[in-house]
């Protein structure tokens, strides 16, 4: 994945979801943690399209994309990295977070292990 903002030389797009989820350091309930999905955009060249993402935060900035060979592809592929980086973050920093009530998982599609 892409690290840092937009591809060179490209714009996200508009931002079209959002979720606010809950963060816990042992007993204590901290600030919340914001992640919104931008609409897929065409890359400038035509070859695929990327789809960003941005995760906002008590000390956290992040902005980072998927890119796909169609938009569909690019905005799925930002909807299974982005449980994924939010617990890395959270990781990181001694952090639990959860989407509605302490345990919950985010709410994001989860990859599932094939048998």
């Amino acid at each position: 994945m892409p690290a840092g903002g937009p591809p060179t030389g490209e714009a996200c797009g508009e931002v079209i979801a959002w979720r606010t989820l809950r963060l816990s350091r042992g007993a204590a309930q901290g600030p919340a943690l914001t992640v919104q999905v931008c609409a897929p955009l065409a890359f400038s060249d035509g070859r695929g399209y990327y789809c960003c993402f941005k995760i906002t935060g008590p000390d956290i900035a992040i902005t980072r994309w998927m890119a796909g060979v169609d938009s569909m592809q690019a905005l799925l592929l930002t909807l299974r990295i982005l449980p994924i980086e939010v617990r890395s973050i959270c990781h990181h920093r001694g952090l639990r977070v959860y989407w509605e009530e302490e345990g919950d998982d985010m709410g994001f599609p989860e990859a599932q292990e094939s048998t």
